[in-house]
């Protein structure tokens, strides 16, 4: 089977971070620090937007450059080294983000925009990740043609003709490749609207339970996706059947008072 017609690739997405100001340029020049380890947020998001690859193996050979460096980083600690010590602060910011995010702290438009499509999977692609001893195994899969990792920004479509899936990578030339199977291996996002829970479903078509809305600029609202919860629990009996203690009262009971 032939492969399909490239589409025309789509530019990777403007990195919102601004390159490197001249001032801080001339500092870090004064401290004798070269250019190729000044902090680069775009290089850091991005690290194969300013590399054009020829094909699928010279995309393999920089993706096994930049996990061995990877676990260079790594072994170095995230103490004395300083591209994990750096990259750890995120982690330690998440509780305070958290507070400040809760319950209203970020518009509709700002929690959408800043939150759920930059910080969000930044934070989860630059702090969480594998330990050291699976990325080592991951570099041997490639390296023994076990894998082959397509590229970034994966597209995949089906084939009804064919019956197979097809996938390729739009930054890496001679990336496609067809495939019988699926695997959807992603960890679902977190979506009360899509949710397959029994419990969470019957609550939400019976109006027990509702997304959590953001007002927005526009004066719209944003659904985040996440159940609308009030920023402190009630202490008193809130339940849709009648409660024994208080006469067959369906409405709230007093706090601390009913035993259902």
């Amino acid at each position: 089977m032939a492969p399909p017609a490239p589409r025309a690739s789509r530019p990777p997405p403007a990195s919102v971070h601004p390159p490197v100001s001249a001032a801080d340029a001339e500092l870090l020049t004064a401290f004798g620090i070269p250019p190729a380890e000044w902090w680069d947020w775009s290089a850091i998001e991005q690290p194969y937007v300013q590399h054009g690859f020829s094909g699928s193996d010279d995309f393999r050979d920089w993706l096994l450059d930049q996990l061995r460096g990877d676990l260079a980083a790594a072994r170095a600690g995230n103490v004395s080294g300083p591209l994990k010590a750096a990259l750890d602060v995120l982690r330690d910011l998440r509780n305070e983000l958290r507070l400040a995010v809760d319950h209203g702290g970020l518009s509709g438009d700002s929690y959408r925009t800043d939150l759920d499509r930059w910080y969000t999977p930044l934070n989860a692609y630059l702090s969480i990740g594998p330990p050291a001893r699976r990325i080592e195994e991951l570099v041997a899969l490639i390296e023994a043609g076990t894998l082959r990792v397509a590229g970034p920004a994966l597209r995949i479509e089906a084939d009804p003709h064919a019956g197979a899936f097809v996938a390729q990578s739009p930054a890496v030339p001679g990336s496609w490749v067809t495939a019988r199977v699926l695997i959807k291996a992603r960890l679902p996002e977190i979506d009360l609207r899509r949710t397959a829970d029994p419990l969470l479903r019957h609550l939400l078509a019976t109006g027990q339970c509702a997304p959590y809305r953001l007002p927005a600029t526009d004066g719209a609202a944003y659904e985040t996706g996440g159940l609308a919860v009030s920023p402190s629990a009630p202490t008193g009996c809130w339940t849709r059947t009648a409660c024994r203690t208080h006469g067959g009262s369906r409405t709230a009971c007093p706090p601390r008072s009913c035993t259902g």
